[in-house]
């Protein structure tokens, strides 16, 4: 499995953990410390979607697929750290919050299907 797939995973994973802490801080109305649980998620999630964006851009160049284009990369990084940021706040807008998650899906759902079909 290529690095740029592991990441892909690693993304989804990341975003569906965000999901859950979101759920469940939403109703346990959850106060979260910023040094112990904040700042490291966002630092590692941040350092995971940046690589993952980067390493995309430069095999962008010579595979060039139909259905992924470098702005949807630094979107999805952008709304991957909202995603983060946003699961530790318990008043934070659901519908909001779903919709972003579900746009960091479909692109990094599309970068998957590109990396798998361009396999050797």
């Amino acid at each position: 499995m290529s690095i740029e797939l592991e990441l892909s995973y690693k993304l989804k994973q990341i975003n569906e953990e965000a999901l859950a802490r979101f759920m469940e801080g939403k109703e346990k109305e959850t106060a979260y410390d910023f040094y112990a649980q904040i700042k490291p998620a966002f630092e590692e999630g941040s350092k995971i979607a940046n690589d993952w964006k980067d390493l995309l851009t430069e095999r962008y160049k010579t595979d060039r697929p139909k259905h992924v284009h470098p702005s949807q990369l630094d979107s999805a990084v952008d709304n991957i750290e909202q995603q983060i940021l946003q699961s530790f706040d318990p008043k934070a807008k659901s519908l909001r919050y779903k919709n972003t998650k579900e746009s960091v899906d479909y692109v990094v759902n599309s970068v998957i299907e590109w990396l798998e079909k361009s396999k050797p």
